[in-house]
């Protein structure tokens, strides 16, 4: 199925692919939407200190709360920045869209 350009501003309306001449015979490629989901921050901060060797055995070692339920409190903190990390960049995104809209349009 080749790009229908009837419109004036010469962009398929099913993919979004914009004709710099006509006629053009293009195969319509329609694209996947992605879409978007904030990063978990407490995953990925775990992710870089197991890395670097910092890992939650050796805190609860170096804090002596091994076997105390809870433990050194990484879990709780791993939990809250997720969810501030996940608040921030809904905020920032909202942000960025509304400057989006202002100078580029809707």
């Amino acid at each position: 199925m080749n790009c229908d350009f009837d419109n004036p501003a010469m962009t398929c309306p099913t993919c979004g692919y914009r004709a710099k001449r006509l006629p053009t015979y293009r195969e319509c490629r329609p694209v996947p939407v992605k879409s978007w989901k904030p990063v978990p921050v407490g995953d990925l901060v775990e992710r870089w200190l197991t890395r670097l060797g910092i890992t939650r055995e050796r805190v609860e070692r170096w804090t002596r709360t091994e076997g105390i339920p809870g433990g050194c409190g990484c879990e709780a903190r791993k939990r809250w920045l997720n969810e501030a990390g996940n608040r921030v960049q809904i905020a920032a995104r909202g942000w960025l869209l509304k400057v989006h809209v202002i100078y580029f349009g809707p």
